[in-house]
């Protein structure tokens, strides 16, 4: 079908704009065949039609590589993008959706996650590392996702285990 094949052209020369505008490319090929063409076909629609393009998720990939935004709220930051045409950056900026990426300023929500399991905090002491996961989804909730997993990680190691 002629329609299928204009599509995967259209596809494909959206891949290699992303690529060619500074994209790593197996996160360019993960963000179109996964998000973008998950909306794409929901939407019915063709790649011309979408309010999405190269540079979109460029920027995205970007927030992300920085450590602006983690991988989920790029998740909630794409369905927005999709919607309105947005770009990410100023999406992020208007929603707050920042990740927190400061011990200090997650000092105060380690401190009442700590104090608020102790029964989990005693397995981590006693060997069972993998009860820290609990622990991480729980800071993740009070943050609303906005906490860097990897540093409430490695903070809570510390905290916990000295």
């Amino acid at each position: 079908d002629a329609g299928v094949l204009t599509e995967s052209v259209e596809i494909a020369r959206l891949y290699e704009e992303t690529v060619r505008l500074g994209a790593d490319p197996k996160q360019a090929s993960n963000w179109i065949m996964g998000e973008y063409l998950s909306r794409l076909n929901a939407d019915a629609i063709a790649v011309a039609d979408a309010k999405v393009n190269a540079q979109h998720i460029v920027e995205l990939i970007a927030l992300i590589d920085k450590g602006s935004i983690s991988g989920k709220i790029a998740k909630t930051i794409f369905e927005e993008m999709w919607a309105s045409g947005e770009m990410p950056g100023k999406i992020v900026e208007r929603k707050g959706m920042t990740q927190i990426a400061n011990a200090d300023e997650l000092a105060p929500v380690f401190d009442e996650v700590i104090a608020a399991n102790p029964d989990v905090v005693e397995k981590v002491k006693g060997g069972k590392e993998q009860s820290i996961g609990f622990l991480v989804g729980e800071v993740m909730k009070r943050t609303k996702g906005r906490a860097n997993p990897q540093l409430v990680t490695a903070e809570l190691r510390k905290r916990i285990l000295g």
